[in-house]
C-alpha cells in the first residue's frame, strides 16, 4: 500500500521543508516582529506627542493594528486621497470599513513603517493639519 506522502508531487514537500523551518525559526521569527510592532508603537506614540491633539490615539492592546482618529475639520477620505497623491503614502479610512468616521487603519507589523510616518509628518506640516 502507498502511503499518501509517496503520492505527493515535489512542491509539496517543498512547503513542508518550509513549514518545518519556520517551526524551528519561530522563537527567532516571533522576537523580530515583536520588535517591530514595538518600535512602530513607540514611534506612532513620538508622531501623535508632537501633534498633540491632532489625534485620537489610544495604543491597541493586543495584535499589530491599530484605528487612530484624525481630529481635524477635513474628511480622512480627503486626508487619504492628499496623502498617497502627494506622499506616496497610503492610510486605509474607516470608510472602507463602512464606518463613518474619521478614523484609519495603522498597521504596525511593517518595518518600514518609520518612512511612511516622516511622510505623512511631512503631509500634516504642509497641509498645516498640526
Amino acid at each position: 500500500m502507498r502511503t499518501l506522502l509517496s503520492t505527493l508531487n515535489p512542491e509539496c514537500f517543498q512547503l513542508k521543508r518550509l513549514l518545518a523551518s519556520f517551526s524551528s525559526n519561530s522563537p527567532l521569527i516571533l522576537e523580530r516582529n515583536r520588535k517591530i510592532i514595538s518600535d512602530n508603537l513607540r514611534l506612532f506614540d513620538e508622531l501623535a506627542g508632537r501633534h498633540p491633539g491632532l489625534f485620537d490615539w489610544h495604543r491597541p492592546v493586543a495584535g499589530p493594528v491599530a484605528f487612530p482618529a484624525f481630529n481635524a475639520d477635513r474628511p480622512i477620505d480627503e486626508i487619504a486621497r492628499e496623502l498617497i497623491e502627494q506622499k506616496g503614502v497610503m492610510l486605509l479610512p474607516a470608510s472602507q470599513f463602512e464606518i463613518k468616521t474619521n478614523h484609519f487603519r495603522l498597521g504596525l507589523g511593517r518595518a518600514a513603517l518609520n518612512e511612511a510616518l516622516q511622510r505623512l509628518e511631512e503631509y500634516l506640516t504642509e497641509a498645516r493639519l498640526s
